[in-house]
């Protein structure tokens, strides 16, 4: 989980859903590493500088994880739209 390079990292919280995969192509059509922070694994394939890291939000210690050395986090996650609520 560590940068490579120039390259920076973005996290985006909430990356198994729409808006935060669709954000994370984005970035990484901008050349950007990007982790996908998220409770449930995308249904979509992974490009090519995505990580998927599967996690709670509410877990203090995995989140401080997953940003450790990130250039910029991204919070879409939100609560009751996936996962353990479905």
């Amino acid at each position: 989980m560590t940068g490579t390079g120039d390259k920076e990292v973005h996290v985006v919280t909430g990356g198994a859903g729409f808006p935060g995969f669709s954000l994370g192509k984005q970035l990484t059509k901008k050349g950007h590493l990007v982790r996908l922070f998220d409770i449930k694994e995308p249904v979509w394939e992974l490009e090519d500088g995505m990580e998927f890291i599967k996690g709670d939000i509410v877990d203090g210690r995995k989140l401080c994880e997953v940003i450790k050395g990130a250039n910029a986090v991204y919070h879409l996650a939100s609560y009751g739209m996936s996962g353990r609520e479905q």
